[in-house]
């Protein structure tokens, strides 16, 4: 019986003994890099895609804060370009009114609007009842600084006119008065009764397309109370 034992404990002894006599390995340069690599990986310069939905409300004709806000979500560079990738941008309505940048955030969003669908993302602008009361020619918040800027109170009545104005045929042909995100999440300035809510998005928004067409936005049912 002592012959196996002593036998194990011998090889056991050789084995410790070559084991410590053999040298370590050397590292290569070229293996210690790649080791480094391995550990240290290096970043894609190309940048990560995004698809974030990101909700701004009303803007009222401030140039500066309306930008402000939109570099903060890192939608837009310094310059004013839209730098939100795949992102989703829902503006939810009063670009105008109480203050003097009105003609400079229309045409801020037409911008974004094109350049985001470029990249990949989208710029969606919904009805505020800022921009529904100022299509109707309800204009009791307008300010001088705005009237000024479009050359005079004439000169921005034919802008907004919904049928032949320049700022009014952006609106009507990019706004909806809602906007639903994948099916599920909607958005619009306001809260939605349940009647209004199950006729569905498509004809809200045809309604309220039809009224502010007619230029009638005070007595149609879909701008008034819950529509009963």
């Amino acid at each position: 019986m002592l012959r196996p034992i002593l036998f194990l404990a011998l090889l056991c002894i050789l084995l410790i003994y070559f084991r410590q006599s053999t040298p370590p390995p050397t590292t290569s340069p070229s293996s210690s890099s790649a080791s480094n690599k391995l550990k240290h990986p290096k970043t894609s310069s190309n940048p990560i895609k995004s698809n974030r939905v990101v909700a701004i409300g009303d803007l009222h004709s401030d140039l500066p804060q309306a930008l402000a806000v939109l570099q903060l979500a890192k939608l837009v560079d310094e310059d004013g370009n839209w730098s939100g990738g795949q992102d989703t941008l829902v503006q939810t309505g009063d670009i105008v009114d109480r203050g003097p940048d009105t003609i400079a955030l229309y045409n801020l969003f037409d911008k974004l609007r094109k350049q985001a669908s470029d990249a990949g993302g989208k710029v969606v602008n919904v009805y505020g009842n800022h921009e529904v009361m100022n299509l109707g020619g309800d204009l009791r918040y307008v300010t001088e600084e705005d009237y000024a800027s479009f050359g005079g109170r004439q000169k921005r009545k034919e802008a907004w006119d919904v049928r032949t104005g320049w700022l009014g045929q952006m609106i009507y042909s990019n706004f909806n008065i809602t906007y639903i995100h994948n099916g599920h999440t909607v958005f619009s300035h306001g809260d939605m009764e349940p009647q209004w809510a199950r006729l569905g998005v498509d004809m809200l928004n045809h309604l309220s397309r039809e009224a502010i067409w007619k230029s009638n936005y005070r007595y149609a049912p879909i701008f008034q109370g819950s529509g009963k």
